[in-house]
């Protein structure tokens, strides 16, 4: 085993983490700051080019459901990658 083993499967969880919470993202948080920013229009016309995204919004909990366990899952090869990363941040600040 090489010692890249543990980065490149913390690598992949973190990727399979960040597209997760994208589609909280796109789901939730971008209607939201366009409606209050006073950009509604610009939300509609957004559903009207991509209807795909009003799936997203209609399967909510599967939407969270996903993220949340995708950045649950990845807890693990991040510890399993980064065992002593606060220590060693401590010992370097001289603590």
């Amino acid at each position: 085993m090489s010692g890249t083993e543990p980065l490149r499967a913390s690598a992949w969880g973190a990727v399979a983490s960040l597209f997760a919470s994208g589609g909280t993202l796109v789901c939730c948080a971008l209607p939201a700051l366009l409606v209050a920013l006073g950009a509604g229009a610009v939300l509609s016309s957004l559903v009207a080019v991509l209807p795909q995204i009003v799936w997203l919004s209609e399967h909510k909990a599967a939407v969270f459901g996903t993220a949340a366990a995708m950045l649950a899952l990845n807890v693990t090869p991040q510890r399993a990658a980064f065992p002593n990363l606060c220590r060693r941040t401590h010992d370097d600040q001289g603590r």
